[in-house]
This record gives C-alpha cells, structure tokens and sequence, in this order.
C-alpha cells in the first residue's frame, strides 16, 4: 500500500502545472536555438561555397563576356558573306542550329560543297545540314578537331557557343590563306604554300656540287687509287709485296749454292 501511494503521489508531482509549464517553457528555447542553428547553417554553407567557386564562377563570368564579344564579328561576317540577315528574334546560336545559314555560308565560300540544303523542320534533316557544313570545312583543309557537335547545336546547348565560334574564326583563316574573295574575318594560323620550281640544269648542278661537307667526303677528290684492292685474309700480304710465289732464301735452304757431286 505505501509503494502505491508513493506512486500516486510522484505521479502528481510531476503533473502539477508549474512543472508542466516548464517543460513546455524549456522545449520551447530548445526550438529556438535549433532554428537559430539552421538559419546560421546555410549562411555559413554559402559563405564556404562563394569562397571555393568564386574564382571559377569570375573566370567563367569572363569567359562568357568574351564569347559575347565574338558574336558580332561573327554574324556580321556570315551575313556579309551569305547576304542574308539573321534573324532579331532568334539568339546567335538559334539563327544557326537549323544549319541553313551555314549551308549558305561554305557554299558561298566553296561553291557546290553542300549540293541540297534541307529546309523541313525534322530534326535529323537539320542536324544533317550541320554535317554537311562541317564537311565542306574539312574539304577546304579544316582538322576534323577544330569542328563542334552537330546535335549540340541543334539543341542550343551554351557549351557549344565556344566551339562554333572558334569554328568560324578557322574557317575565315582558311578564306584568308587561300586567297578566297570574302570579307576578312579569323586569324590565319595556317601556312601560306610557296611552291618552288627547279630547272633541269638547276637539279643536275645542285647534284654535282652537293658532295657533302669536306669531313665527308674524306679523300674523295685528293687521293687517287691506281690499283683495285683485293679482298681475303691475305689482302695485307698482298698490298706489301709479299707471298709472290717461288722460294725465298728462308726456305731456299742450300739450293744454288752446294751442288751435289754425286747420287
């Protein structure tokens, strides 16, 4: 009876109402200090990110407004050479991603090298289109690595924007290092052909004259040999005179100088 009564009476100790307001009370500042926890943590999280990606997202920044820059060269170029305005409504990369102003362009550029351009709105005609440009540019002398992604630019990916301006600027270079008449646009970065024609006469002096140097050609000129040399273990024997044939006075012995009188 007394455990049961302690029990009772703990139980409304721990029921009365000013322990209840405090547990309340001390629940309460633990959830204010848990949100202050988390409205400092993304604060520090970001603090943390902006250090490690701001210098990325400064040369990305710069790179971008570079691109930006090249655009306008650009365009003014293709239109100048194409004839054709881009369209106003349409961003850089979308006046191109159907490939029928670059058809024009290298058509324009190297006539006949894109025979039927594809104007219907289905995707694998269009991205052929862009194929059919990137292989005029290759057939002018373009690496295949200074090319870009067909299928890229039809989707208008921001990666590509990079690629398809370095693309142009090759093939103005190509224009300017092979005399083709367009506007200049690029830098040439290619070697200019200086094709040398030779004589005959020219090709048979420079044969006579190119002997080499004088540690070269040894005694080729000065010394004149009168007699073949010949080959063998013997050739040094041969070359002193000796081992002629017949006897030598070593191997003579007496002959010639003791006769003998009788048998």
């Amino acid at each position: 009876a007394s455990a049961q009564e302690s029990l009772k009476v703990a139980h409304r100790l721990c029921n009365r109402p000013c322990d209840r307001s405090r547990r309340a009370a001390s629940a309460r500042g633990l959830s204010s200090r848990l949100d202050a926890a988390w409205a400092w943590q993304p604060i520090q999280i970001s603090s943390r990110r902006a250090q490690r990606e701001g210098p990325l997202a400064q040369r990305a920044a710069a790179v971008s407004m570079a691109l930006d820059e090249l655009e306008a060269p650009a365009q003014a170029w293709i239109e100048s050479v194409t004839g054709e305005l881009f369209d106003a409504s349409l961003s850089f990369l979308g006046n191109l991603k159907t490939g029928v102003r670059l058809c024009g362009l290298i058509n324009a550029i190297r006539p006949g090298s894109v025979k039927k351009v594809a104007t219907s709105s289905l995707a694998f005609r269009l991205i052929d289109n862009i194929n059919m440009f990137l292989k005029g540019c290759q057939a002018m002398g373009m690496p295949a690595s200074d090319g870009f992604g067909a299928k890229d630019l039809f989707e208008e990916d921001p990666a590509v924007k990079g690629s398809v301006l370095a693309c142009l600027e090759t093939l103005g270079g190509l224009c300017q290092a092979q005399g083709v008449a367009v506007p200049p646009f690029g830098k040439n970065k290619y070697a200019t052909k200086n094709a040398r024609v030779w004589t005959e006469e020219q090709k048979l002096k420079q044969k006579r004259e190119d002997r080499g140097s004088m540690l070269m050609q040894g005694s080729v000129g000065t010394m004149e040999r009168v007699g073949a040399a010949k080959s063998g273990v013997t050739f040094g024997n041969d070359a002193a005179g000796a081992g002629v044939g017949g006897m030598t006075l070593l191997n003579a012995g007496s002959a010639d100088t003791m006769e003998r009188v009788g048998a």
